[in-house]
């Protein structure tokens, strides 16, 4: 399991002076601005958590978390910007997924503490993937999987993947429990919006879409 840290910026100066304030207590990488840092992503990944800029030329810090979260989806994500703006905070949390979101200056406790929660949140996330719900529900899942042959609507069926995100994983396991889409929100950082979009998937991946069932009840009758 990987606790490093990377930190993205399209300063240099910036990048020199937090990796100097947080490596006596991290293991911190950086990259230089957003495409550099896609690039680590994708060949020295995983890491623990992503800290980003909002403000980089090309390709802005909520672009960047979004296409982090794409190719690693269980690596938390956090937002530092000199701009607070509540449309981009919103913004990063609904379409990036974002962990935290923090404004410069941010003093070395509090990114500490930040950087803190989110590697306790990503080995908390690492440790249920390996529950046995988690692995049951993958597999009923798979089971569900659309035939291409006999699909009404087969475009790119063949190809489609039917695996659940870890988000979607944890979600289904909150639902399991009883959870309201308010208190799903609150405890993920995301908009109800966002928690019905990611229960619906739930149920096409399960192949209940369309289905008078009750989402909760399949749940729980899944057998670990």
């Amino acid at each position: 399991m990987t606790d490093r840290i990377l930190i993205v910026d399209d300063e240099r100066h910036i990048l020199s002076g937090m990796k100097a304030m947080l490596r006596r207590n991290f293991s911190v990488e950086t990259a230089l601005g957003s495409e550099q840092g896609l690039e680590m992503v994708r060949s020295s990944g995983p890491f623990a958590v992503v800290l980003s800029d909002l403000k980089m030329p090309g390709m802005n810090g909520i672009e960047f978390l979004t296409k982090v979260r794409e190719l690693s989806p269980a690596t938390v994500r956090i937002m530092l910007t000199g701009h607070g703006d509540l449309d981009a905070a919103v913004k990063a949390v609904n379409l990036g997924e974002v962990f935290r979101f923090y404004t410069k200056p941010c003093s070395s406790e509090v990114l500490g503490e930040a950087l803190k929660a989110g590697l306790e949140k990503y080995r908390k996330d690492a440790s249920v993937e390996d529950s046995a719900f988690f692995k049951a529900l993958q597999k009923l899942a798979a089971a569900n999987r659309p035939d291409p042959e006999v699909s009404a609507d087969n475009r790119g069926a063949e190809e489609q993947d039917n695996t659940l995100s870890l988000r979607e994983r944890t979600i289904a396991a909150m639902i399991r429990k009883g959870s309201s889409t308010k208190e799903m929100a609150e405890h993920l950082n995301i908009s109800p919006r966002t928690v019905e979009t990611y229960r619906d998937n739930i149920r096409r991946k399960l192949g209940l879409a369309g289905r008078k069932v009750n989402l909760q009840s399949v749940l729980i009758s899944v057998e670990e």
